[in-house]
């Protein structure tokens, strides 16, 4: 694990994955991201102090593992339009530590003196994190679980949120409806 995830258990880690990006002169962008286990899903010997104080998710701007923003899920969750289940149990970490010299130290500058973050560098990080999830397989077939699982409990489970129901529903028969509008049209 991660600097920035160090005390945290890997029995509370679903999936992990890390993708290093280019920008040629301009150094690279290392995106690290962990999906944890719904709460309820987590062993009884797993109660770090880390999960039960800070919630692990949003968005942790890092520069050689010092963190210097921190960002809410709701940033995570704008990235990841089309996961509905996923982005609530989700941490990213964008590492800059291997950015060119001038981009590390305009993040620092920025970050150091209180200004937020510019909006170009963070719609820069959102656009790499929605490409990468939009190829991650893996982390698509984990979305397509939680969404059936949260199905079949509704059934089981009457007292499950109905939002929660309703939500699973629409995502469900959204998915099916793309997967048969990809099947009709081969190689877009």
């Amino acid at each position: 694990m991660d600097i920035v995830l160090g005390r945290l258990t890997e029995a509370s880690v679903e999936y992990q994955n890390e993708y290093i990006v280019s920008f040629g002169t301009n150094g690279r962008l290392i995106i690290r991201y962990w999906v944890f286990r719904k709460r309820e899903e987590q062993s009884e010997d797993d109660s770090s102090e880390y999960v039960e104080k800070v919630p692990p998710t949003g968005l942790a701007i890092t520069l050689n593992g010092q963190r210097y923003a921190y960002l809410e899920n709701s940033f995570v969750k704008n990235a990841m339009q089309y996961y509905h289940f996923i982005p609530d149990t989700m941490f990213v970490q964008a590492e800059c530590g291997l950015l060119s010299e001038r981009r590390r130290k305009e993040l620092v500058r920025t970050t150091q003196s209180g200004v937020p973050i510019d909006k170009k560098t963070l719609e820069l990080i959102e656009t790499v994190l929605r490409d990468i999830v939009t190829v991650d397989v893996e982390l698509f077939g984990l979305e397509r679980k939680r969404i059936r699982k949260t199905l079949v409990e509704s059934t089981i489970n009457p007292s499950l949120k109905r939002l929660d129901r309703k939500r699973a529903r629409k995502v469900l028969i959204k998915l099916n409806a793309d997967e048969l509008e990809a099947a009709r049209c081969p190689g877009d």
